[in-house]
């Protein structure tokens, strides 16, 4: 079993991130059920959860739970459990309904995500609430599976995310061939995407179908059910981030079908967009 969580506080402003104490037991239950019925879920329904809601005393003290509050007031907090030695289990992360959309769910993820990576775990697990599942894509989870509950035709997305930065032994992977050529790509990222694209990924599911990963300041994309090399894509860091400076792309017609530089520049910025940053956006086939 890993060590109990760092205690140390992350702070910003006023507000601080600190190790969740007995006495706000209860507090962080009636946020969690605050939280929970900002969805729409009836009184009833409310009511029939409110056993697997509750932040009990012996929650606290068996698990890591952090709380973020200004001065008194607690705002949101995370807990989590580790499932394995190398296996974390994020098991609740909830903003009070007043002050959602000010980016409090982030700080926590991110908060929750650079303790967890201190302490050596390689994957984070959890069982997300339907109308959350937008929130953890954009942290790089993937839909690993679903879980059916109590609400007839209501399942909830089993994600997982890899802390583990992807390589190339992950996979039996093809060099890229001499047939290529060059395009440029206007693409700069944040210092969090950068790490982000880092992390690559590895397949675990027939839907994943790349094998991506970060190696000398370049990120290769290789389809995973043959190995190929489609893209490399060279990065240069910037000040506040990193750009990508130029990509290659395999030309060679018996390993792939290369288009035309307008719909391969759409289709590798659908890649980094949709499967490395998680953000929501329209595969180039289906735009108008």
């Amino acid at each position: 079993m890993k060590e109990k969580a760092i205690h140390e506080s992350s702070s910003f402003n006023n507000m601080k991130i600190s190790e969740a104490t007995y006495s706000i037991a209860h507090s962080l239950t009636e946020l969690t059920i605050r939280s929970k019925a900002h969805w729409g879920y009836s009184p009833e329904q409310m009511e029939a959860w409110r056993a697997d809601l509750t932040i009990s005393e012996d929650y606290v003290a068996q698990n890591h739970v952090f709380a973020l509050k200004d001065q008194q007031q607690i705002l949101g907090y995370y807990s989590f459990f580790e499932e394995s030695s190398a296996v974390v289990k994020l098991d609740n992360l909830f903003i009070d309904p007043d002050f959602m959309g000010q980016g409090f769910g982030g700080k926590l993820m991110d908060d929750f995500i650079q303790k967890v990576e201190i302490m050596g775990f390689e994957k984070v697990t959890l069982d997300a609430d339907p109308n959350a599942r937008t929130f953890y894509l954009k942290y790089g989870f993937r839909i690993a599976g679903r879980l059916e509950t109590s609400i007839p035709g209501r399942y909830l997305p089993v994600m997982r995310l890899d802390l583990k930065s992807a390589q190339k032994t992950d996979w039996k992977i093809k060099n890229m061939p001499k047939e290529t050529s060059v395009f440029k790509l206007q693409r700069s990222f944040s210092n969090k995407e950068l790490i982000r694209l880092k992390r690559g990924l590895v397949p675990h599911h027939m839907e994943d179908k790349w094998l991506i990963y970060f190696e000398n300041n370049k990120l290769y994309f290789h389809r995973s059910w043959s190995g190929t090399c489609i893209y490399i894509v060279s990065i240069t860091q910037i000040a506040d981030g990193a750009e990508i400076s130029h990509v290659l792309v395999n030309r060679n017609d018996d390993q792939y079908r290369f288009e035309s530089r307008e719909s391969e520049q759409q289709r590798l910025t659908f890649i980094i967009d949709r499967i490395l940053l998680g953000k929501q956006v329209t595969h180039p086939s289906d735009q108008s």
